[in-house]
């Protein structure tokens, strides 16, 4: 089960908004361009062709390139989990750590909270926190000008990690489901 959205699904809606919206700046910005630094010499014809074609091609091209770089990613991920981990839920997280934040992937797995990144490429870290050593799991809301949802899970021994992530209630639900 994933919770959380999944950004790198393009359904046909988003791809004809992606080919409006790059056609248009590229036709905009192509305008500009040839209005201010050089002869005004292209016909309108040629601009909304143009246009078009790079619309068209960035809005093929792009979720194919988004979606199998999410995928390769996710593959790295999986494969820094042991073997002895089911993963039941997982979703995209980020972990703040004082002035640092680090994007990864949070995974419930039937033993443990499990935060996976790769922080640089080549470079592959984790947390693991058994459910036994979990001693709270508390929801907070960002007030800020970004509205982000996080969860604070306190350990046994007093360590604090902040989880980022969207549907929080969800999170602090299947957490507190598997602490029982």
């Amino acid at each position: 089960m994933e919770i959380g959205k999944k950004h790198y699904e393009f359904d046909l809606k988003k791809r004809i908004q992606m080919f409006i919206q790059s056609s248009i700046g590229f036709a905009v910005l192509t305008i500009l361009i040839t209005y201010f630094f050089s002869e005004p010499n292209l016909s309108i014809e040629k601009i909304v062709f143009q246009s078009a074609l790079f619309g068209l091609l960035f809005s093929l091209s792009w979720p194919y390139l988004l979606t199998n770089f999410i995928k390769r990613r996710n593959k790295k991920l999986l494969a820094g989990l042991s073997a002895e981990d089911t993963v039941e839920v997982e979703g995209f997280a980020s972990l703040s750590t004082g002035k640092n934040t680090v994007y990864g992937k949070l995974f419930l797995t039937d033993k443990k909270v499990i935060f996976a990144t790769d922080k640089k490429p080549g470079q592959f870290d984790q947390i693991q926190i058994t459910y036994d050593h979990i001693s709270q799991v508390v929801k907070q809301e960002n007030s800020g000008m970004f509205k982000n949802d996080h969860i604070q899970i306190t350990t046994s021994d007093g360590n604090q990690y902040d989880f980022s992530l969207e549907e929080a209630a969800k999170w602090q639900q299947q957490i507190n489901n598997r602490l029982k």
